[in-house]
């Protein structure tokens, strides 16, 4: 008959805790993209411009669309790095 290990909570947890470091510092990093948007005011002009034909569209709506969407994809990639550098320290 097998001898059956006993494992602790902490051992079934530790690959998750560094998974969800890194997933908190992706929704970390996409919410403060998001409230910098809010906060500058370019959520408006971001909502008005995704109203507006894309035949119709200024370069300035062009260049407020791209840009606000880029601001939110860099801050969340901002964020996963910071999430990844945290779990790599937990595993350390």
């Amino acid at each position: 008959m097998a001898r059956r290990t006993r494992y602790s909570a902490f051992d079934l947890l530790r690959p998750v805790i560094p998974a969800s470091l890194c997933v908190f510092g992706l929704l970390g990093g996409l919410i403060t993209g998001a409230g910098i948007i809010y906060v500058t005011g370019l959520w408006k002009e971001f909502g008005l411009a995704m109203k507006t034909p894309f035949d119709s569209m200024t370069n300035q709506d062009m260049f407020v669309v791209i840009g606000s969407i880029l601001l939110v994809f860099a801050s969340g990639w901002l964020g996963a790095r910071i999430g990844i550098a945290m779990a790599s320290k937990f595993q350390a």
